[in-house]
């Protein structure tokens, strides 16, 4: 296939795909391209590198280049003499192997499983960013698309809905590909749920500020210690000790008794109709009683601090909001998150946000909506459920030296479809395409989590095969060097007419 009657363009482009000139500038620019990746891969990790580099359009026009090159090379030389065995098959095998490649990045899985014992799982977990809207009303899902945090701009138009009558749109506020994550409440229809308010302790001669969000009787977020004082909030039964309609000493973190009782506390009752009183003890101004107002400033008689409640809700729900992390602590990750909210023509929700992994409830008039995002989740043709896990230390530490699961595959949700399987780091469990590799493990106060890697490959066996190819043209090309060229001193035209 010269292509010696094609028009003289086309003659000419597809002469140079197949030429010396494009394979050198090609072949360079895939070294150039790999050799930086790697570099940068040992710094920022092979999440960031593939973003930057081996899944953007130009590393596969580099690819697609790279094929194109080799394929013309080879079809130039049509018809083939068997002189061309070792070249044809070093060819075919590259090929192949940028084949199988793109069928791995197109259909390809690699995910994590993690199970705790006893659970069941049924779903991958692929760290694909990925934005997902549910209807209940309909039962169906509106969206499920990818989505990049660092590539949304503000007004982004996630959703857009416009054959119904009031039309609906799911707008994106803000995206933050790195934030911190902070804790505030919200007010909740939840008439059971505990009351929270937000306290500031302050200084305007030294300009020290903090504010902190206090849930009552709540062991983590009900009190706090500043060093300088104990500030905490009690409600309900948590104050039955108090006099006269007060905290008690016990509600306000104060110790009666011991030398290193401190003498400076602050502590908030709720009481059941809807006040919020203070106990205030300082060493110079003893103890005080009252009403705290939002916004009303109180001397404390710690130095020349004062307090202040910012908000106080009566009955309250955690909500996380997210800040760009422009400076994270030393071994502290961002996660990517998102600030949303869905609108009509006659209706607007308040803005929502979403940290990588949270799901939220976006509530209209005529629907209510759940809001996902996180990793893409892929589901499997069967289910897995973790039966034990075992991890083992080297002798005399507490050094994890193996660990492993023992698994039960349930097909169809059938107990008659079950059977055991062993994972350990070293023997993988196969089903149905789908390989099981023991990756980590994870200590929570609930229990160890096992998290096994889960990979699908279409394109193993088309890789397999190009690198058998590639090794055999190469041998071939080796062997036949050794003999004499066409034209060479010494040479026969035997060689040439077969």
């Amino acid at each position: 296939m010269t292509g010696a009657s094609w028009p003289q363009p086309f003659k000419a482009i597809y002469r140079f795909c197949g030429s010396l000139k494009l394979a050198v500038v090609v072949i360079l620019s895939l070294a150039i391209t790999l050799a930086g990746a790697t570099v940068y891969e040992s710094i920022v990790g092979t999440k960031a590198v593939q973003a930057a580099v081996y899944r953007t359009p130009w590393f596969t026009l580099i690819l697609i280049a790279l094929g194109t090159n080799i394929f013309c090379s080879a079809a130039q030389r049509f018809p083939w003499k068997r002189r061309l065995a070792g070249f044809l098959a070093a060819h075919l095998g590259i090929l192949l192997v940028l084949f199988g490649s793109f069928l791995t990045r197109q259909y390809g899985i690699d995910g994590n499983l993690p199970l705790a014992e006893k659970e069941t799982g049924m779903h991958i977990t692929v760290d694909e960013p990925q934005l997902e809207i549910w209807d209940w009303g309909s039962r169906t899902w509106l969206l499920k698309t990818a989505v990049n945090p660092g590539r949304l701009k503000a007004g982004h138009v996630a959703l857009d809905i416009k054959g119904q009558p009031s039309g609906l749109r799911l707008i994106v506020d803000e995206a933050l590909p790195e934030a911190a994550a902070e804790t505030r409440f919200v007010a909740s229809l939840d008439l059971t749920a505990a009351p929270a308010l937000e306290v500031e302790i302050f200084s305007d001669a030294t300009g020290i500020r903090s504010s902190q969000w206090l849930r009552a009787n709540d062991p983590e977020l009900g009190s706090l210690t500043m060093g300088l004082a104990t500030v905490s909030f009690a409600a309900g039964s948590a104050a039955s000790g108090a006099k006269g309609g007060h905290p008690s000493a016990h509600a306000s973190g104060v110790a009666k008794n011991g030398p290193h009782a401190n003498p400076n506390s602050l502590g908030f009752l709720a009481t059941p109709n809807g006040e919020l009183r203070y106990r205030l003890s300082s060493r110079n101004l003893g103890v005080r009683n009252g009403t705290a107002s939002v916004g009303e400033s109180v001397t404390t008689g710690w130095r020349d601090f004062h307090f202040r409640v910012k908000s106080f809700i009566s009955h309250a729900q955690p909500e996380s909001i997210y800040r760009a992390a422009a400076a994270l602590a030393p071994g502290q990750e961002g996660v990517p998150a998102l600030s949303i909210h869905a609108e009509t023509a006659n209706q607007k929700t308040l803005s929502r946000w979403l940290g990588y992994g949270d799901t939220v409830s976006l509530d209209l008039t005529d629907r209510q909506l759940l809001v996902r995002f996180g990793p893409r989740l892929i589901p499997l043709p069967f289910a897995v459920k973790l039966d034990h896990f075992e991890v083992g230390h080297y002798p005399g530490t507490a050094r994890a030296m193996t660990y492993s699961s023992q698994v039960k595959v349930i097909v169809g949700g059938s107990t008659d479809n079950e059977s055991q399987h062993h994972i350990t780091m070293n023997e993988p469990l196969s089903r149905a395409g789908y390989t099981f590799y023991q990756a980590s493990y994870q200590e929570t106060p609930q229990g160890v989590i096992s998290v096994l890697s889960v990979g699908k490959d279409p394109g193993r066996t088309t890789k397999y095969l190009g690198s058998i190819f590639l090794v055999l043209g190469i041998m071939f090309m080796y062997v036949d060097k050794q003999r004499p060229f066409v034209g060479a001193p010494g040479a026969t035209s035997k060689r040439d007419s077969s």
